[in-house]
């Protein structure tokens, strides 16, 4: 089975929040153990499994002055609820730290971002055929620049197995054509629909 699951290691705080989190803290939190020994197939939600999705997932870990994580939430979302709520389970169930100190050495509350990518196995278990979804549908949103390149991408509402977009999007690529308006060049929003119907052989 190809690796499914990498998990990413340290602080990923922007520019902003580093030097904040560099003026209260002499050390930031330090986690113990290799997060990536936390997640295994069994922890893959069914339903993502189910519907082929993965991603992305960055959760912020409270942290206590004793090193204990008290609380996660989802910094930046795979997209799926289901990731990012096993993101954030496995993390409070398995996650220590050494817990961050303060220019005295004083223990100090923190955040810890962790990182964490869920891929997909090679190995998927086929689908029964009496039972699975033969229809699907998926509708996104594509935000794209003056340009006519791609901001971001959205997934409003999948049904059954069908390929989400939003995976495979690539912020920068182009996604159509550029607009202007009185003279100014302008971006623009498209939501796109798509369905499917599969038919299983005799």
């Amino acid at each position: 089975m190809r690796g499914w699951l990498m998990a990413g290691l340290g602080l990923m705080v922007s520019s902003g929040a580093a030097h904040a989190q560099a003026a209260r803290h002499e050390m930031p939190a330090i986690i113990l153990g290799n997060p990536a020994e936390w997640f295994g197939p069994d922890q893959y939600p069914l339903d993502a499994l189910r519907s082929l999705r993965q991603g992305r997932v960055v959760a912020a870990i409270s942290v206590d002055l004793t090193g204990q994580a008290t609380g996660c939430t989802i910094d930046v979302s795979s997209g799926t609820t289901s990731l990012d709520k096993a993101t954030c389970d496995i993390a409070l169930a398995h996650a220590a730290f050494n817990p961050a100190t303060d220019r005295r050495g004083k223990p100090v509350t923190s955040i810890y971002k962790l990182p964490v990518k869920w891929i997909l196995p090679d190995d998927i278990p086929p689908l029964d055929a009496k039972t699975a979804p033969l229809q699907s549908t998926v509708e996104v949103q594509i935000v794209a620049d003056e340009e006519g390149m791609g901001v971001s991408c959205r997934t409003i509402a999948k049904t059954g197995v069908a390929p989400d977009p939003c995976l495979t999007f690539k912020p920068g690529v182009r996604v159509g054509r550029g607009y202007v308006r009185d003279g100014r060049k302008v971006g623009s929003t498209a939501v796109y629909k798509q369905s499917s119907t599969i038919t299983i052989d005799p």
